[in-house]
C-alpha cells in the first residue's frame, strides 16, 4: 500500500517551483500549479482511503463557502449595502457582491483541500520517509540560499524571500529547521552519516536563514515552537545519549549564534520586549496593510488587534454565510472603525488565516474546516507515537501544523504553496497500514481521476489568459483594465500636446477618442468588479477630460468615497481634480468646496476616536489651506 516514489518526487518539485515562482504573473503561476497536481493526481490516485468524517468535514466546508451565494433577501441587510445601492451600484441578488470572484475564489479553496485529501490518501514507505524528508529539508535550504542572492539587506522595503510577505518565508524556513532536525535523528539512529552530514548543513542554512538572513520575528518563536515540540514527542529513551549529545551541541551552537550574531531580527525582537507589547504601525506595518499614502504615524498601537476588533464586527453581520470568499478586503472598509485612525492604511486581510475563512465563508464553514485539521492531526500524533520512525514522522507532522498554527496570527494558511507543503508533511508523518482493507476502492480511484480532468481543465484556462490572449479570470480582470485604460490615457494626452503644439484643437470623433475607449474598458471590468475604488476613482479622472460628464463622474466620486467611508483623502484628491490646477480638466470650484467639507468631517469623526493623528480636523484643514494658498479661485472656498 506504499505509493510510488515518483509521485512524492513530482510534488516536491512542483512544491519547489511553487515556493520560488510564487511572485510570477497570476494566471501563468496558478496554471502552472494547477495542471501539475492534476497530472499527478490523475496518473498516480490514492492507494488508502480516508475516514469519512474528513471527506463530511470537507464538504461541509465547501457547502458553507457556498452560503454567500443564497439570496441577500433571506438575510438582514447591513445599511451600508443600501447606500451603495443608492449610489447607482448594482449589489445583485446574493450576498456576496462580487459573485465571480467569489465563485472562482472558492473553487480555488475547494481545488487546494481536494489536493491536500488527495495527497492524505498516499503512504510513504521508510525508504522513501527517510529521502522525501531530507529532500523538503535541502529544498527549504535552496530557497533561503537563493533568497539570500536576491536579497538586498540595504533596503528597509525589500522582503527577503520570494513570497511577498516576509512572515510567510520565515513559515517555510522553519518548517525546513525542524524537518531538519528529524534527519539528524533519524540519520543517527540509522548511524547514515552521509546523510547525516547533508541534513546537518541543510537544518544549519535553514536556521541561520530564520535567526540571521530574515527579518521576521515569527519565523524565530516557530522554530523554537516547533523543535520543542518535537523533542517533547520523542522523549529521552528515544533519543538516547548520543541523540541528547547532538542536540545540546545544535542548541548551544544556534543560541550562541542568535545572540553573538548582529541580526535585525534580534534587534526586532529586543525593541517588541522593550515596549512591552506595544507597536507603533509606522515602525513595525504589518504585510497585511496596504499603504494608500506615505506618511508617519504617532500613534502607539497594534494594528493586528484593531484589525481583530474591527473585523470581528463584520462577522457578526455575516456570520451564516461570510462576505464571500476573496471578499474581505473590499468590505472590510465599511467595518473600520477603531483601525480608521492609522487612516493611510488599508487591510487586505484580518492578520489570521482563521479570521480570514470566518469573514469570507462563514463560522460553520470555518468550524468545519477547524475539525479536518484537529482530527486529521490527532490520527496522525496516534501514529506517529506509535509506529515506526518516529523521528522523521513527528518531525514532519509538527513542520506541518505550524502553517495552521501561524494561521491564528498570520495567513500562510492561503498560500496555495504553504498550505500543500503542510499537506506534503502530514502525508509523510502518516503511517503505513498493515490490512488491505484500507485500500481505497476503485470506484473512488476514478472519482479523483475525474477531478483531475477538472483541475485540468480549469488549469487550461489559466494558461489560455495568460499567454494565449483568453479572457481573464476575474482575480486579474481590474489590473488588467487599469493598465489598458491607463496607456490609452497616455496615448491622448500625447495626441493632445500634438495638437496643440500645432495650434489646433483636439476634438476627436467619439468612436475615435481613446478616453471614451479607456472609460469602457473600465466599466467592462466594473461589471465584475463593482467594488473595485481604484476603477471608479479612474473612471472619475478620465471623465474629467471629456465634456459633459459632470453627473457619471460625480456618481463615479461617489461610489469611490462610500465604498471607503473612513478615508479622509479620498474626497482630498477629488477636490483637487475639480480645482482646476489641471488646464485638461473640467474645473469646478464648488464640487471642491463641497468635497473639502466632507474630508474635515471625516477628519472630525477620527478626532473622536483617536485625537492628535496626522489626519486630524486641524491637520486636514492646514491641508487644505496650503493647497489653496496663491490660488484666487480657492482661497475664498477654504473651510472657517
Amino acid at each position: 500500500m506504499e505509493s510510488s516514489p515518483y509521485l512524492f518526487g513530482g510534488f516536491w518539485l512542483l512544491l519547489l517551483f511553487g515556493t520560488i515562482m510564487v511572485g510570477g504573473p497570476w494566471a501563468g503561476y496558478h496554471a502552472v500549479l494547477l495542471g501539475g497536481a492534476a497530472v499527478l493526481m490523475f496518473l498516480f490516485p490514492p492507494v488508502v482511503s480516508l475516514p469519512r468524517i474528513w471527506w463530511v468535514c470537507g464538504g461541509l466546508f465547501i457547502l458553507g463557502g457556498m452560503a454567500a451565494f443564497l439570496p441577500a433577501s433571506w438575510f438582514t441587510s447591513p445599511g451600508w449595502r443600501g447606500k451603495l445601492e443608492s449610489l447607482g451600484l448594482d449589489s445583485g441578488k446574493h450576498v456576496v457582491i462580487q459573485s465571480r470572484h467569489a465563485a472562482e475564489t472558492l473553487l480555488l479553496f475547494g481545488i487546494t483541500l481536494l489536493t491536500g485529501l488527495w495527497l492524505a490518501g498516499h503512504r510513504a514507505s521508510a525508504k522513501q520517509l527517510r529521502v522525501l524528508t531530507l529532500s523538503f529539508t535541502c529544498g527549504v535550504a535552496v530557497y533561503a540560499i537563493l533568497s539570500k542572492i536576491r536579497y538586498n539587506g540595504g533596503n528597509p522595503d525589500e522582503v527577503f524571500g520570494f513570497f511577498p510577505n516576509r512572515n510567510h518565508t520565515a513559515t517555510y524556513l522553519a518548517m525546513g529547521c525542524v524537518c531538519g532536525l528529524g534527519c539528524l535523528m533519524q540519520a543517527l539512529r540509522d548511524k547514515r552519516y552521509a546523510g547525516m552530514g547533508v541534513a546537518l548543513v541543510a537544518c544549519g542554512v535553514c536556521f541561520w536563514a530564520v535567526a540571521g538572513w530574515s527579518i521576521s520575528r515569527g519565523g524565530v518563536l516557530l522554530a523554537v515552537i516547533g523543535s520543542l515540540a518535537w523533542v517533547s514527542m520523542l522523549g529521552k529513551k528515544y533519543m538516547g545519549k548520543h541523540g541528547m549529545r547532538l542536540l545540546g551541541l545544535l542548541a548551544l551552537a544556534a543560541v550562541g549564534f542568535f545572540f553573538i550574531a548582529d541580526s535585525a531580527v534580534k534587534q526586532r525582537l529586543a525593541q517588541t520586549v522593550g515596549k512591552g507589547g506595544t507597536i507603533s504601525l509606522s515602525m513595525d506595518k504589518p504585510d497585511s496593510v496596504e499603504g494608500k499614502e506615505s506618511d508617519q504615524s504617532g500613534s502607539k498601537m497594534d494594528f493586528r488587534i484593531l484589525t481583530t476588533l474591527d473585523t470581528f464586527d463584520l462577522i457578526r453581520d455575516f456570520k451564516w454565510t461570510g462576505v464571500g470568499a476573496g471578499q474581505f478586503d473590499k468590505v472590510f472598509p465599511q467595518y473600520r472603525k477603531r483601525t480608521a485612525v492609522e487612516n493611510h492604511a488599508q487591510a487586505l486581510h484580518p492578520e489570521s488565516d482563521w479570521l480570514w475563512m470566518a469573514a469570507e465563508t462563514g463560522i460553520p464553514a470555518t468550524l468545519a474546516l477547524s475539525a479536518l485539521v484537529v482530527l486529521a492531526s490527532w490520527r496522525a500524533l496516534a501514529g506517529v507515537l506509535g509506529g515506526r520512525d518516529r523521528s522523521l514522522r513527528a518531525a514532519c507532522l509538527v513542520a506541518a501544523l505550524l502553517v495552521p498554527l501561524h494561521g491564528f496570527l498570520d495567513v500562510p494558511g492561503h498560500r496555495i504553496p504553504l498550505a500543500w507543503s503542510s499537506a506534503f508533511l502530514f502525508t509523510l508523518a502518516l503511517h503505513v497500514p498493515d490490512s488491505k482493507r484500507f485500500a481505497e476502492s476503485p470506484m473512488r480511484r476514478w472519482g479523483f481521476r475525474g477531478a483531475a480532468v477538472v483541475i485540468a481543465g480549469v488549469a487550461l484556462l489559466l494558461a489560455r489568459a495568460e499567454w494565449l490572449g483568453g479572457p481573464p479570470p476575474s482575480h486579474t480582470r481590474a489590473a488588467l483594465a487599469k493598465k489598458e485604460a491607463a496607456e490609452l490615457h497616455a496615448k491622448d494626452l500625447v495626441l493632445l500636446k500634438a495638437a496643440h503644439s500645432a495650434g489646433q484643437d483636439y476634438q476627436p470623433a467619439f468612436e475615435d477618442d481613446l478616453l471614451e475607449r479607456a472609460l469602457l474598458v473600465l466599466e467592462d471590468a466594473r461589471k465584475v468588479a463593482p467594488m473595485d475604488r481604484k476603477i471608479l476613482n479612474m473612471q472619475g479622472m478620465i471623465g474629467l477630460g471629456l465634456t459633459e460628464k459632470e453627473a457619471f463622474i460625480d456618481r463615479c466620486f461617489a461610489l469611490e468615497r462610500a465604498l471607503d467611508p473612513s478615508w479622509v483623502n479620498a474626497p482630498l484628491i477629488q477636490a483637487e481634480a475639480w480645482s482646476g490646477i489641471d488646464p485638461n480638466r473640467a474645473r469646478d470650484p464648488n464640487r471642491t468646496r463641497v468635497l473639502w467639507a466632507e474630508a474635515l468631517e471625516r477628519a472630525r469623526n477620527l478626532d473622536k476616536l483617536h485625537p492628535g493623528t496626522p489626519w486630524s480636523e486641524w491637520r486636514t484643514h492646514e491641508k487644505i489651506r496650503i493647497f489653496a494658498k496663491g490660488k484666487p479661485n480657492l482661497e475664498g472656498l477654504v473651510p472657517p
